[in-house]
């Protein structure tokens, strides 16, 4: 056979051909390693530092009477894992878990488009893995030179003098492998006729590129099938895959030059579905879900593969193309069928053919109020005015102004705190009162520690009450209150709270989240009617009741906290806190003002810093979670790497942890009664898995169909239990 002549193919990619050819960066021809083992395919160093890495592992161990070959990503920082992800012939594995596609996070993105998984990652780092079969790494320009491993450019030397690829492949074995070293006295390419008859066709020169290469690797894979197996079938599916690999390189040349070729030779596939086989399928499929990897997605990129025919869409929902009036909707990352109507933004919005068609309800609109921080202490009007109080003391919320009442009641929503020491951590609940029409008051009151009274009762979650008040605990996660006269109070029981009144309360209350009217300027209204630019005058006019010894809130500076006795401690806390600074939370520092959250993280850190010297960035989260809450309500998304010291991700058996955006899977108190303002709540945490669903008289995660009922008055029956109920007449 004749030897391989220079080869014109892109400099910056990594080709390997059934985990034996490799075609490393800048390389003119293809070397042969039939090493069976895990090997480093590419070790790169992404800064000077060497402080942030990505590994590519390759791994040829071949399984019986096949060759199965699978690649793995690893995300390096300081020397940790911070991410890992494999793909193999039997699906795509993140972590030690099977993973469902697409699969994305900040780090990197892997979907399944025509005859590969395609992964890439932050620094554009990509992989295309066709079944094993055919691996290409794409290596961006200024990492090429910084490849270590069996794609590297550079020769690997040993006591200066450049090294066999072979030598190169043993010693690239994974630190801890026992799999045998590949000996150097390798068989000579053998004779094919086939391969030589087939690689003189017209067809393997309509692109330029030199196919002595493509025709060794035929003969070498044609050769292997035929010891192994003996097989013409499998001698031809050797051929069709050396015809693949240029077929492939010719589609990625600048300009590109796809041809069809497999009916031609023989060598067709059989799609799934109803998809067809296309050599100039899209990266940028259209889906009913539309969507692939972000702003990276280049719709005159080509991929070989099994695509949908022209004018139809993936339909993930039931594995077919549909046509678009079939496709379903998505919003927050949950998909609606035809047909199915919910609540987006003051609108009721039914899906038609992958699109919303929306009508606006002004009942369904509405505003957000936010007490959030170390002890609720940083509030956000509903026409968004921001500052935080000090005063420990019972305050009024929200109620209406001028006696209105809303379907014969009315309400008021107070905040309160329970201190037990002077500068220690304060307790803070949540009191809403309503007066119905026969004048009685009725008073709910909730704690952190998630217990319910009803007046001076406890009583049992889901609380289903006769004038149009529902509480839930969702999920576990957070205390929802719904109130048919337009108002809706989430808390998760510790830092973060939210009040939602719908339009129909615009201009109609006050307290302090201010007067809801979308003019900022007379938040600060008063109790009088007056308006100030004092806080602490507009605070006072809200009290509750006289606030005996005026007791205030912990706060940073003052107070006895390990801060003011510990240097070394202060600064470790100040870093922290400062993280709010840095580049992470740029996004956000033109749109909402850092220095209310950066104090009250440190009033976090310095107050309980006494107890818990190791639990700084876990006690500290709720400051960083009420700024990013508060940036987002600016439009600022902040993907902040923090989230795992906070302890939120971490959900027991039954569990998977949820963030939004996305939609609050209903409990099954939901499933005969719901309100407009329970369908459309996201809050990030822990909700049941595997299409199971929330008891909320059992906190349980069940089948739908084992939800107890729960009637207009609140009663609770167990599923198949009969109830009579008197006649209604006409």
């Amino acid at each position: 056979m004749p030897t391989c002549e220079r080869i014109q193919l892109p400099e910056n990619i990594c080709s390997i051909v059934k985990g034996r050819h490799y075609k490393r960066l800048g390389a003119e021809d293809y070397d042969y390693f039939p090493g069976q083992c895990s090997f480093y395919l590419a070790t790169i160093e992404l800064t000077s530092t060497g402080s942030e890495a990505v590994e590519f592992i390759i791994n040829t161990v071949s399984g019986e009477n096949n060759d199965d070959v699978s690649i793995t990503y690893i995300a390096l920082e300081s020397a940790e894992v911070k991410a890992r992800v494999t793909l193999t012939p039997n699906g795509v594995f993140h972590g030690n878990r099977t993973a469902t596609l697409p699969l994305r996070n900040t780090q990197f993105s892997v979907v399944e488009r025509g005859s590969y998984y395609i992964l890439r990652d932050i620094h554009d780092l990509r992989v295309e893995y066709a079944s094993g079969e055919r691996i290409y790494l794409y290596i961006p320009d200024q990492f090429v030179n910084e490849v270590y491993g069996l794609c590297a450019t550079d020769a690997l030397l040993t006591g200066g003098n450049e090294i066999s690829f072979i030598s190169r492949g043993n010693a690239l074995r994974l630190q801890g492998e026992s799999c045998p070293a590949v000996s150097e006295a390798l068989p000579a390419i053998p004779d094919s006729p086939e391969c030589r008859v087939r690689f003189q066709d017209a067809s393997f020169t309509r692109c330029g590129l030199n196919v002595t290469c493509f025709e060794n690797l035929c003969a070498n894979e044609v050769g292997a099938s035929k010891s192994r197996e003996g097989s013409v079938s499998n001698a031809q599916e050797s051929i069709c895959l050396a015809m693949a690999e240029h077929f492939r390189m010719c589609a990625l040349l600048n300009p590109p030059t796809v041809i069809s070729w497999r009916e031609r030779y023989g060598c067709e596939l059989t799609c799934p579905s109803n998809k067809e086989y296309n050599e100039r399928g899209t990266v940028c499929p259209r889906t009913c879900e539309q969507s692939f990897l972000g702003e990276s997605c280049q719709t005159d990129e080509v991929i070989d593969g099994c695509h949908c025919p022209a004018d139809t869409y993936w339909n993930a929902q039931n594995d077919s193309c549909v046509s678009r009036a079939n496709c379903f909707c998505v919003h927050q990352g949950t998909s609606y069928a035809n047909g199915e109507e919910i609540i987006i933004d003051c609108s009721l919005c039914t899906c038609t053919g992958a699109t919303w068609d929306c009508v606006r309800k002004s009942n369904f609109c509405g505003a957000l109020c936010s007490a959030t921080g170390s002890h609720l202490n940083i509030f956000r009007t509903f026409d968004g005015l921001i500052y935080s109080i000090n005063q420990a003391c019972e305050h009024l919320l929200v109620e209406p102004r001028d006696d209105t009442d809303y379907r014969g009641l009315t309400f008021n929503l107070r905040l309160g705190y329970n201190c037990y020491l002077a500068n220690t951590a304060c307790d803070p609940y949540v009191k809403l009162s309503v007066i119905t029409f026969d004048n009685t008051t009725e008073t709910l009151l909730f704690k952190p520690d998630r217990t319910v009274r009803r007046d001076h009762f406890f009583v049992d979650l889901p609380l289903i009450l006769p004038y149009g008040v529902e509480v839930r605990n969702m999920a576990g996660n957070f205390l929802l209150v719904t109130a048919d006269v337009g108002l809706s109070v989430k808390w998760d029981w510790a830092s973060r709270l939210e009040i939602s009144a719908s339009e129909s309360m615009k201009g109609q209350i006050w307290g302090l989240c201010g007067i809801y009217n979308g003019a900022i300027n007379d938040d600060m209204t008063m109790s009088t009617s007056c308006s100030t630019n004092d806080i602490g005058e507009f605070v006072n006019s809200w009290l509750s009741h006289p606030c005996l010894g005026n007791p205030v809130l912990p706060a940073y500076p003052s107070g006895l906290g390990l801060c003011h006795v510990d240097v070394q401690y202060n600064a470790r806390a100040t870093a922290r806190c400062s993280e709010m600074a840095s580049a992470e939370f740029h996004p956000c520092h033109g749109a909402v003002d850092r220095a209310i959250y950066i104090q009250d993280c440190m009033t976090l850190a310095c107050e309980s810093g006494a107890i818990l010297t190791d639990m700084l960035e876990r006690n500290t989260c709720p400051s960083f979670l009420a700024y990013i809450s508060e940036c987002a309500r600016a439009g600022v998304t902040i993907t902040w790497s923090g989230y795992s010291a906070c302890g939120i991700e971490e959900c027991p058996s039954a569990r998977e942890f949820l963030r939004c955006p996305h939609m609050v899977p209903l409990s099954c108190s939901h499933q005969s009664r719901t309100s407009p303002f329970s369908q459309n709540i996201c809050h990030e945490g822990c909700f049941c898995a595997n299409n199971t669903i929330y008891s909320d008289t059992t906190g349980e995660c069940v089948a739908p169909s084992d939800c107890p009922c729960i009637d207009e008055k609140g009663n609770v029956h167990k599923p198949g239990a009969f109830i009579e109920k008197p006649c209604e007449f006409w």
